[in-house]
């Protein structure tokens, strides 16, 4: 299994559960060529954008739960920390 096929797995497992838990799933960002998902679990008062990436060896869960800032700050702030070196 690569690394983007078992972030891949992970997240749709995690929706899927999450699903039946009774949450809205929004998939925002597929970015298989550096092996990460950046994803939101909604509910009411609640806005968790999440991303999982692997990285040298590393699984990496990243979560903003943050009603306050933007949904464009949020998946960049991600982007970012994940990408950086």
């Amino acid at each position: 299994m690569s690394d983007f096929e078992f972030v891949t797995a992970f997240y749709k497992w995690e929706a899927k559960w999450r699903e039946k838990q009774g949450f809205t799933i929004e998939l925002v960002k597929n970015g298989q060529a550096d092996n990460f998902i950046i994803w939101r679990i909604l509910s009411k008062g609640n806005d968790n954008t999440i991303l999982y990436g692997t990285k040298n060896g590393t699984v990496y869960n990243l979560t903003i739960a943050n009603t306050k800032l933007s949904n464009a700050y949020k998946n960049d702030f991600l982007e970012k920390l994940f990408l950086s070196k």
